[in-house]
C-alpha cells in the first residue's frame, strides 16, 4: 500500500529515485514495506523524512564535526551506539531527528535499508568545506568605518571580499517563511545581542534585510564565527553563508528562534532555540 499514490506513481516516484539519488530507494521501500501508508507511520520517522526531503543544507542534519561523523559512521557499520552512554548523549544532542527515529523503533542498530543513504548523507555534509573559502586573515589596512554601524567592542577585522555566489541571480532562498509586509516601510535596524542580552551594537540598514547583513557583520568583525546564531532567518543565512564561505562557518549551528519558528514553511527545522 503506497497511501496516497497509485502503483503507477509509486513506480515513477522509484524510477526518479534511481536516476537520481539512488541511496534513498532502499529506504523508500522499507517505509513502504513496513507501515501500510505512510500517514501510519511514527511522528519522527515522518520527521526524518521531511529532514531528509527538506532544501536545507545536510550539514545542518549532520553536523560537520569528528564526533558526530565517527558516530554516525558506526552506525552505517552496524554498531551498537546505543550500548554506550555517551554516544547516545552525543546522537540525542546532535541528530534528534535520528535519534528520535531510532528510539521509536526499537532499534539498537541503525536499518540496512538506511545506511546507503546516511552513507551519502554523511559524505554531502563535508562537501560545502573540500577546498572551501577561508575567512581572509585579519588586516586592518584596507578596512574602512561603516558610518551606518555602531559596534564598539566589534572593530572591523577584514573586508568583506567578494564571491563568486553574489555574482548570480538564482533565488538562493531555501525556506519561504510567512511575515506581512508594507511598502511604506524602511528597511529599519539590524542589532545584535550576546547570549545574556547585551547589544553588541547596530547597523542601519540601507535595502530591506536579507542575509547578507549578518554574513559581513559576523565576517568582518569577528575573529572567528560564533558558535551558535540565533535568527528568525537561520535557514536562509545557513545556506547563504556556506555558498561563501564555508570554512569560516564551518562550526557554527544556525537556529530559528521560537517566535518565529512557526512561519517557516521549507527549511528542515530541525533544531529550535529554547
Amino acid at each position: 500500500m503506497h497511501g496516497n499514490i497509485t502503483d503507477h506513481q509509486f513506480r515513477e516516484l522509484i524510477e526518479q529515485l534511481t536516476a537520481h539519488c539512488p541511496s534513498v530507494v532502499p529506504f523508500v521501500n522499507w517505509i513502504d514495506a513496513t507501515y501500510e501508508t505512510f500517514v501510519d507511520s511514527p511522528p519522527s520517522v515522518k520527521s526524518l523524512v521531511r529532514a531528509i526531503a527538506a532544501s536545507s543544507p545536510v550539514c545542518g542534519f549532520i553536523r560537520p564535526n569528528e564526533n558526530v561523523h565517527g558516530l554516525i559512521g558506526e552506525l552505517i557499520s552496524g554498531v551498537n551506539v546505543f550500548s554506550c552512554p555517551v554516544k547516545v548523549k552525543l546522537l540525542h544532542e546532535e541528530c534528534p531527528v535520528l535519534f528520535a527515529a531510532l528510539r521509536d523503533l526499537g532499534s539498537s542498530i541503525l536499518p540496512r535499508t538506511w545506511r546507503p543513504m546516511f552513507q551519502e548523507l554523511l559524505t554531502k555534509s563535508l562537501a560545502p568545506f573540500i577546498d572551501g573559502t577561508s575567512a581572509p586573515p585579519a588586516s586592518f589596512s584596507d578596512v574602512h568605518a561603516d558610518v551606518l554601524s555602531f559596534f564598539p567592542t566589534l572593530p572591523k577585522r577584514r573586508p568583506r571580499n567578494f564571491y563568486l555566489a553574489d555574482a548570480t541571480r538564482r533565488k538562493e532562498e531555501i525556506c519561504t517563511k510567512k511575515h506581512p509586509g508594507h511598502s511604506f516601510f524602511l528597511p529599519g535596524i539590524f542589532t545584535l545581542f550576546c547570549p545574556h542580552g547585551f547589544n553588541y551594537g547596530f547597523e542601519v540598514m540601507q535595502k530591506h534585510e536579507s542575509p547578507n547583513v549578518p554574513f559581513t557583520i559576523f565576517l568582518t568583525r569577528f575573529g572567528k564565527a560564533p558558535r551558535i546564531i540565533i535568527y528568525d532567518n537561520a535557514c536562509n543565512l545557513h545556506s547563504y553563508c556556506l555558498n561563501r564561505n564555508p570554512v569560516f562557518f564551518k562550526d557554527t549551528i544556525f537556529l530559528v528562534d521560537r517566535f518565529h519558528w512557526k512561519n517557516h514553511k521549507g527549511c528542515m527545522r530541525q533544531r529550535l532555540y529554547i
